[in-house]
């Protein structure tokens, strides 16, 4: 998304230093919602590039700037995967971390107690203490023991009931924070569209036909893979991902049989939509049959938190787009 001038072009002229082009405000008030820099992995999965404080700086001071400036006084509902660095919350992600560091986050946030799943072994090892020691309570479905840390440095066996595994740790953790401190599992994102009157639709893991910007990204990429030579740098390769995206001139004043047509993001919404279309959506709460058909149960109540997976799970998976997707839409 582009702030459009008279001649109807997106800002072109970006500011360089070396190879890499600058995402810093421009002193003429030209706003762009593009965010480019160099890669900092080589991995060759570009997931590894992006991240959490990344996300909320290009979200805060590119794309809401430009939105606003754009379509002033409309609501944008930003549609968006699950991948975890779109969920920025206080307590981060838990997926990635060791015992050790998940018990000195529970000890920084003050967490008090945990909720133990309560199986058999539990049942044994603990029910002779149960009526005389107060730090443990039989809450039906689960035990709840004060948390001790050094407690929970040790290694979970059959014989130390207390001792959680690193995942029943964790999910005591987010059940804590949702319990005692919701406010540590709020996701930024949503907190930050919330408070400028704009919303989020989150679509489901690994459905990148229900995204109509991976369309785009792939006209970009593909028209780069086009062009690609060893001489390549990376101004060069930003100029073709812009032909992809935007064209590379009027192609009825200077037609030849090379001319890129700029992206149609109309149709590539339609796709998406019509795919949408083939899909329950049984998963959003108060909301049930088909997209196109659906049904609102106006007696739904929406929890004000929930238990995030995200804080829990790690999974960068990501499938690149068919290029038979991108002919059907003409991108191609």
């Amino acid at each position: 998304m582009t702030e459009r001038f008279e001649n109807g072009d997106p800002v072109f002229d970006l500011k360089w230093s070396g190879d890499t082009p600058h995402s810093t405000s421009r002193l003429d008030n030209k706003k762009t919602a593009e965010l480019l820099w160099m890669a900092g992995s080589h991995t060759g999965d570009y997931h590894d590039n992006m991240n959490s404080e990344m996300f909320m700086k290009w979200l805060q001071e590119k794309l809401i700037p430009v939105f606003e400036k754009l379509y002033e006084g409309k609501k944008m509902v930003l549609v968006a995967d699950n991948a975890p660095y779109h969920h920025k919350r206080i307590i981060g992600c838990l997926g990635n971390l060791s015992k050790k560091q998940t018990v000195e986050l529970m000890v920084h946030h003050g967490v008090e107690y945990i909720d133990l799943p309560y199986t058999y072994e539990t049942r044994e090892s603990l029910a002779a203490t149960e009526g005389d020691n107060e730090e443990v309570q039989d809450r039906g479905d689960c035990v709840r023991i004060f948390f001790h840390p050094e407690e929970q440095l040790q290694r979970a066996s059959s014989t130390k009931a207390r001792v959680a595994t690193l995942e029943e740790l964790k999910v005591a953790f987010v059940t804590f924070c949702k319990e005692e401190k919701p406010e540590l599992l709020e996701c930024q994102v949503e907190a930050f569209l919330r408070e400028r009157h704009h919303d989020i639709l989150w679509t489901p893991p690994y459905c990148p036909e229900l995204q109509p910007i991976e369309l785009f990204w792939a006209a970009g990429k593909n028209h780069v893979r086009l062009k690609y030579n060893s001489n390549f740098k990376m101004k060069d390769v930003v100029k073709y991902l812009r032909e992809g995206w935007y064209g590379n001139g009027n192609e009825f004043l200077d037609p030849h049989p090379f001319r890129k047509r700029p992206v149609d993001c109309r149709r590539l919404c339609d796709h998406c939509k019509e795919f949408a279309g083939t899909k329950y959506v049984s998963l959003c709460g108060g909301i049930s049959g088909r997209m196109g058909e659906l049904v609102v149960d106006p007696t739904y109540v929406d929890e004000k938190v929930k238990v995030p997976i995200d804080t829990l799970v790690v999974d960068m998976t990501s499938e690149e787009t068919d290029n038979e997707i991108l002919l059907e839409t003409g991108m191609l």
